[in-house]
């Protein structure tokens, strides 16, 4: 019985280590490529499958900005929140959304990866720069898989080789949103994302 037990256990380590190395992602043909999305919101900002975006506003809006936006990354992403410990993030429907503290491009590097490859709904991420951390938006940049993009929110304007949108509050719920493209005004709609006022977003 002892050396039954012995070679039971012993296949089920066996199992179990076969199981975990097994991959189960299998690369795409070579034949096969992704396409781009559409503009983020609507046009003419930004496409989340160019990379990350940063979104210029003053911290006295961001809160209400924070939930719109991460409303609107979670209606067909699923979203990595990068944030400081003490932030407060709102709950939204959709995602599912997960929240990684700290503001180090290093924290988001393993989780992007390992989304990114599990072939699931595709994943887009939010970074919450206070003052002070608004240059390590680049370096987070780089440690994004291809064409996985999303938004940095900061009220600092630096000098960085982003999309930049520049977000002015206009309306007691609305903002215009502007970039190189143009403008469009735009404001929560009945679940919280952003839609362009006076049509559908693109």
């Amino acid at each position: 019985m002892a050396l039954g037990a012995a070679l039971f256990l012993l296949f089920g380590v066996a199992w179990l280590r076969s199981r975990g190395s097994r991959d189960d992602t299998l690369p795409l043909p070579s034949a096969v490529t992704r396409l781009p999305e559409p503009p983020f919101v609507t046009s003419p900002l930004p496409t989340l499958s160019d990379g990350l975006q940063l979104w210029l506003a003053d911290e006295a809006v961001q809160p209400d900005l924070v939930a719109a936006v991460l409303a609107t990354l979670a209606r067909h992403h699923r979203v990595l929140v990068v944030c400081s410990t003490d932030a407060e993030l709102p709950r939204v429907a959709g995602g599912p959304v997960f929240r990684i503290d700290g503001l180090r491009p290093v924290h988001l590097e393993e989780p992007a990866q390992l989304m990114d490859e599990d072939g699931g709904r595709a994943v887009a991420v939010l970074i919450l720069a206070p003052a002070g951390t608004e240059s390590a938006a680049a370096d987070f940049a780089d440690v994004l898989p291809p064409q996985m993009g999303g938004v940095v929110l900061t009220a600092a304007d630096v000098d960085l080789p982003l999309p930049t949108v520049e977000v002015r509050r206009t309306a007691p719920t609305g903002w215009t949103l502007s970039c190189v493209g143009g403008s469009v005004t735009v404001a929560p709609d009945a679940r919280g994302a952003l839609a362009r006022l006076g049509g559908a977003n693109e």
